[in-house]
């Protein structure tokens, strides 16, 4: 996760302080080994649970308590880690009209043959699960592929603009919502929320056109993972191998990165240090 982290300040020019949340992958956890890094390295929650199907979803939680669901990937914390959020992953659902399937991810769930009209509605189904009982927030958690169906696509686009129309419906972060969480403001004042706000000068692009770099892996790590030839977009200066783990800016050299632990004490709330740039951690995979 530090690498990781590493990598996308060096070379996708994030700034590391903007990377607090974390989702493992394939959402099986690493034990409470996970969770202990989170905590060491400031991160601030983690998004890699998934709640097995049930009527009524969870809200994110802290993990100052035991987990309130099942954890089926069997390597969910098995102790307290105060202060690190888990915002878990509610299955979308099944409805009487549509397969969909149990699935955290969208495009995940059999939705085969079906017209972007009911596309739509198998999402309002789902959503109307979260918006009509206890609003927990509705995660949109997809990957490209469901782009590569025109009829999910548009479908989604109808299902956005549908909830567009309703008055206490945001798109937001995860770090937002939990902001949120950790301040609750009246829909009179979100307006105003500092959180919410965009600031688009700091969004600005650090090239227009990226240079693709064709990269060997680290000698040491060839055996390991087949060798060949990895490439990889950056608006930095190409590195001499491919970035990996304990190499984050691809140097080469035979000493790994020395992780030393970057916050000896962290505030209990994301929201609490004003001098933490709170942005969209969800590049982290």
């Amino acid at each position: 996760m530090v690498s990781m982290r590493d990598i996308l300040g060096y070379f996708a020019k994030v700034n590391k302080q903007d990377i607090l949340g974390v989702r493992a992958p394939h959402l099986k956890p690493g034990r409470n080994a996970q969770y202990e890094v989170l905590n060491a390295y400031g991160f601030y929650y983690d998004s890699s649970t998934n709640v097995p199907p049930q009527n009524i979803p969870v809200w994110p939680y802290t993990l100052d308590y035991q987990m309130p669901h099942e954890c089926r990937a069997g390597s969910c914390p098995t102790r307290a880690f105060p202060g690190i959020w888990e915002f878990p992953m509610n299955s979308h659902f099944q409805n009487r009209e549509y397969l969909g399937g149990f699935c955290p991810y969208l495009d995940q769930c059999v939705l085969t043959f079906l017209t972007k009209e009911e596309i739509f509605n198998w999402l309002r189904d789902d959503f109307d699960r979260h918006y009509l009982q206890n609003k927990a927030s509705y995660q949109l958690s997809l990957t490209a592929n469901w782009f590569n169906t025109q009829e999910y696509k548009d479908g989604l686009t109808l299902f956005m603009e549908y909830t567009m129309t309703l008055d206490d419906v945001y798109y937001v972060s995860m770090t937002q919502a939990l902001q949120w969480m950790q301040d609750p403001q009246t829909l009179d004042n979100l307006r105003n929320f500092e959180p919410w706000k965009c600031n688009a000068e700091l969004h600005q692009l650090t090239c227009n056109l990226g240079k693709s770099c064709e990269l060997s892996l680290n000698p040491d790590l060839e055996a390991a993972n087949g060798g060949g030839t990895r490439y990889m977009s950056t608006c930095s200066a190409c590195p001499t191998v491919y970035p990996w783990l304990y190499d984050a800016q691809g140097r080469g050299l035979e000493v790994a990165d020395n992780y030393a632990k970057e916050f000896a004490s962290r505030p209990t709330s994301a929201a609490a240090d004003p001098n933490i740039i709170l942005a969209d951690p969800n590049t982290v995979i």
